[in-house]
């Protein structure tokens, strides 16, 4: 029985029908083809005409067979001879054992030769040492002391660009000058931070009395006895002359500034005044 049967007559014709839509769609000729325009040659046949003086001699080896490497009949190519030894010591021929890049007096000098160490082919040697596996490659045969980071990791070695330096030692500018003092009067070009700009829980949740430019400070800032007492008459709240005096006294040791008082601590005595009052009595200090 056949294992490889021949290409039908219909696989053929529909080969040839394949490659003129080809030709037709593409224009791809094979080397040397003649180019068929169907064009009607009444009673010249273009496979087998010629044009002009034809040789008399016969020669079936036209352009197209030299074009067409396929149809030659000798398959020899000229190479360089190094070309060819170097495929043929690095690529593997079927069926054949690989060149070892052995001259013909090399082959005929080892088969003469009577030493055993130059008869043995393809035996495998003896390992020096214990065998490397896959487990050694993975996890690593170092010791511990040799798992250790370098000494100088994370440190410079070069003489002058090294870290150490004195604790004491500021490197450039600082970005909040607190060794300078502001200035009384600030520009509004000045973007100096001096220490007291707002932080930005500030920025988030601003004081009641931002609209009216009131800051948070200013309620802790010490105020003076008469500027204390408008503050509050503004407010609605006055006082005698004795009580008042009772009351700024002790907001000033709160506040524990000399002769002087805040807003947050005359608010808080006046509190634990009135406080006091709702039980029916007063505080010590009155």
């Amino acid at each position: 029985f056949l294992i490889y049967s021949m290409a039908s007559d219909l696989e053929l014709e529909t080969e040839d029908k394949n490659r003129e839509l080809y030709i037709k769609s593409h224009n791809s000729y094979n080397p040397g083809e003649q180019k068929r325009r169907q064009y009607d040659w009444k009673k010249v046949d273009p496979k087998s005409h010629r044009f002009g003086v034809v040789d008399k001699a016969k020669n079936d080896e036209g352009v197209a067979f030299c074009l067409n490497m396929d149809i030659s009949k000798d398959q020899s190519r000229l190479t360089s001879i190094a070309v060819a030894d170097f495929r043929d010591a690095n690529s593997d021929k079927l069926g054949r054992s690989r060149n070892r890049r052995m001259t013909a007096p090399d082959r005929a000098k080892l088969k003469n030769s009577s030493a055993p160490n130059e008869l043995t082919t393809h035996r495998r040697t003896k390992p020096i040492q214990q065998e490397w596996t896959a487990v050694e490659t993975i996890q690593g045969d170092y010791s511990h002391e040799e798992q250790q980071p370098d000494k100088d990791l994370g440190k410079a070695v070069r003489p002058g660009w090294r870290n150490s330096h004195e604790p004491e030692r500021t490197f450039g500018c600082p970005t909040v000058r607190n060794d300078i003092k502001p200035p009384t009067r600030r520009s509004l070009s000045d973007s100096q931070n001096y220490g007291d700009d707002t932080n930005a829980s500030k920025l988030l949740y601003p004081s009641r009395f931002t609209h009216i430019g009131v800051d948070d400070v200013d309620f802790a800032s010490p105020q003076s006895r008469n500027e204390i007492r408008m503050l509050f008459a503004s407010t609605g709240q006055t006082f005698s002359d004795e009580d008042f005096r009772k009351l700024f006294d002790r907001a000033a040791i709160v506040s524990g500034f000399n002769n002087q008082a805040s807003v947050d601590a005359m608010r808080n005595v006046i509190n634990e005044k009135l406080n006091a009052a709702d039980y029916g009595t007063v505080p010590k200090w009155w």
